[in-house]
């Protein structure tokens, strides 16, 4: 083989085995690399390096001038995803492009901060998209953004999956695809690698919701609650069934207390909502301390509280309920509407934009009224005991 003073060249027609089995130069070589030119698409190297590192490399000429690409490493980036990744660059050539310009793209890391900058406005919590998309900055932060495939992609929703959250890989690939298709539309990558990855089944959803026993208790347990904060949270869900989020970051500026109304700026349906509050609320409210921003502070005053998980273990455990969340306050408060005042009062009241999500997710019909429902189908009458 001839040995030159950078690298060590051959050409073969390559195979996944026969990458996978390349071996780097001699220590006492002179080469700093080996490179096999791959007979099966011209213009692709795979580069070995005397660390065993193996990348793949794209070679063409534009305007009188020899260029080299990086494609990325093996096995990241397998032999065809790079006979794909060269043919596309060498089209481009063809056409009078310049591939080299590619090397100018921002880095996932970069694009990422853009990504979080231009839904700062347009989200109401950026905390689970930051913390999705940071397992990809992670761990491909310093890749070029057209450089990141959907098997690197697939990598990072696999390893969610196997520790044992399969609903947060899923999400964690609809994180990542709505991140790629804003990437796309801005002309920073030809194609969405997320569209070419697997996510895992949705369980079914809760369908959970307190029997009027329990709800009873459930209030009993509120009315004794010494935490007065937690106990405005759990009366604000109780009484309007909102959501949790938005009863956490309720500000003073929010409500008018003597409208009886709570006012969110901005909903998770983008718009304004102006949500009725009962006198017992109002008066609750009224007689609760303002230390900060908030309705509910947090550690710091003028910071919202996370959550209210602590609170709602000591009030189940008093009222005595098992298996309940706090999502299912929202769902029984429209169970509780529906069955009083029909289904348009508890869409209205639950302010969804679309009344098949009431009934679909929060006003299902129980086993008990279909039976009664069906109870009067046939007009047959119970016998008499002798």
């Amino acid at each position: 083989m001839k040995t030159e003073s950078k690298a060590e060249r051959e050409r073969r027609r390559l195979t996944e085995r026969l990458v996978e089995l390349a071996e780097p130069p001699e220590l006492e070589s002179r080469a700093s690399a080996r490179m096999i030119a791959d007979a099966g698409q011209p213009g692709l190297y795979l580069q070995v390096a005397k660390s065993g590192t193996k990348s793949w490399l794209v070679r063409y000429t534009f305007e009188g001038r020899r260029h080299a690409v990086s494609l990325g490493r093996w096995p990241a980036v397998s032999l065809a995803e790079a006979r794909r990744r060269a043919l596309v660059i060498l089209s481009k050539v063809q056409r009078g492009e310049d591939p080299k310009a590619e090397a100018k793209a921002p880095t996932v890391a970069e694009l990422v901060a853009k990504y979080l900058d231009f839904l700062k406005d347009r989200q109401q919590s950026l905390r689970d998209t930051k913390r999705r998309l940071g397992l990809l900055v992670a761990r491909h932060g310093s890749l070029r953004i057209t450089a990141v495939t959907a098997s690197q992609l697939q990598s990072l929703i696999d390893a969610k999956a196997e520790e044992g959250a399969r609903t947060e890989a899923t999400r964690l690939r609809a994180a990542l695809s709505a991140f790629f298709s804003w990437a796309w539309r801005r002309g920073y990558v030809e194609q969405n690698p997320a569209r070419r990855t697997r996510g895992f089944p949705e369980p079914p959803p809760r369908t959970r919701v307190l029997s009027p026993e329990e709800w009873d208790r459930l209030a009993n347990a509120v009315a004794a609650e010494k935490d007065p904060f937690a106990q405005a949270a759990f009366l604000l869900l109780m009484a309007t069934g909102a959501r949790l989020s938005e009863v956490l970051r309720a500000r003073w500026e929010d409500l008018d207390l003597d409208r009886g109304e709570w006012v969110i700026p901005r909903a998770k349906s983008g718009r304004r909502e102006v949500i009725p509050l009962p006198e017992p609320v109002v008066e609750a409210l009224r007689a609760l301390p303002r230390v900060g921003t908030y309705v509910i502070p947090g550690r710091w005053p003028n910071r919202p509280r996370q959550d209210l998980k602590k609170p709602w273990l000591r009030l189940c455990a008093r009222a005595g309920i098992e298996g309940a969340g706090i999502h299912d306050i929202r769902r029984t408060v429209g169970r509780i509407l529906a069955d009083q005042f029909g289904l348009e009062v508890a869409s209205k009241a639950l302010r969804h934009t679309d009344i098949r999500v009431t009934t679909a997710h929060y006003t299902p019909l129980s086993t008990e009224r279909i039976r009664t429902a069906l109870a009067t189908v046939l007009p047959l009458k119970r016998k008499k005991k002798s």
